[in-house]
């Protein structure tokens, strides 16, 4: 695959033929060296072959379809099977439900592309690398002044960051599986996904607004619904589902400068 920079340079991946000719009279750079240039590695260095994680089969994806569907295989038992984490098979498994989707509705699929782009990236691979979630954490001393009578509960770096990638993933898994039912309209079906580029008004409906009310103690009752007749209600689906997206969630971590 070649890519075109615009300065009379061309890379072209390694995977296709240096016939010399590097377009607009410019050179041709093999990109053997680049071979990783399209990932970017979270775990600094701890995963030596994460990219073999992104390079699964399309047959493998088939199968763990298959298996989800048919089998009834978890999300957790395939990710484990597959060594991958799971959210790419959260992915990979929406991916096939619209491609079924399609092919059921008569949509004609082209898999021109993607057979091309299968070829440049050697997707060949049966398994992953064990892909998990490494987070960043400092690596500074961590001083604490102990009396004779104080037991020292020190846990190793290493210890802990496993202990708290384990903790922090639980959180992600949720957060993407939470967003990827929405966008698949398996929650807040009835909620309205079309959204104006311009500051509009919502228009009132005619029977008037239900509104919802959340306690200000952190501790006092969950949030409910006040009909236009003064009527208290729980929330419904929908409504909790638009209510836990305008709270927002917990702030995404920096990535840490390299």
């Amino acid at each position: 695959m070649n890519c075109g920079l615009g300065d009379g340079v061309t890379f072209s991946s390694s995977a296709a033929k240096d016939d010399g000719e590097g377009g607009a009279g410019g050179e041709t750079v093999s990109t053997d060296k680049f071979q990783d240039w399209w990932c970017f590695d979270l775990s600094f260095g701890r995963k030596k072959e994460a990219y073999e994680d992104c390079r699964l089969s399309d047959e493998v994806k088939d199968e763990m379809y298959i298996r989800h569907k048919d089998e009834g295989w978890t999300v957790e038992r395939l990710a484990g099977y597959y060594r991958i984490r799971q959210q790419r098979v959260m992915g990979i498994l929406a991916l096939r439900e619209l491609r079924a989707e399609d092919e059921s509705n008569g949509v004609e699929l082209d898999y021109a592309f993607e057979t091309y782009a299968n070829k440049e990236t050697d997707t060949s691979k049966r398994r992953g690398s064990g892909e998990a979630h490494v987070k960043a954490m400092p690596s500074q001393p961590r001083y604490v002044l102990l009396s004779e009578d104080e037991e020292n509960d020190y846990v190793d770096i290493e210890t802990r960051l496993l202990q708290d990638s384990a903790n922090e993933e639980a959180k992600l898994v949720k957060e993407f599986k939470e967003r990827l039912d929405y966008n698949m309209w398996k929650k807040g079906k009835n909620l309205e996904r079309m959204v104006s580029r311009h500051k509009t008004a919502a228009k009132r409906p005619e029977e008037g607004w239900t509104f919802v009310v959340r306690s200000l103690d952190a501790n006092g009752p969950p949030a409910y619904a006040v009909e236009p007749d003064g009527k208290k209600r729980e929330l419904t689906e929908d409504e909790q589902v638009f209510f836990d997206r305008a709270t927002g969630t917990r702030p995404r971590p920096r990535v840490p400068k390299l």
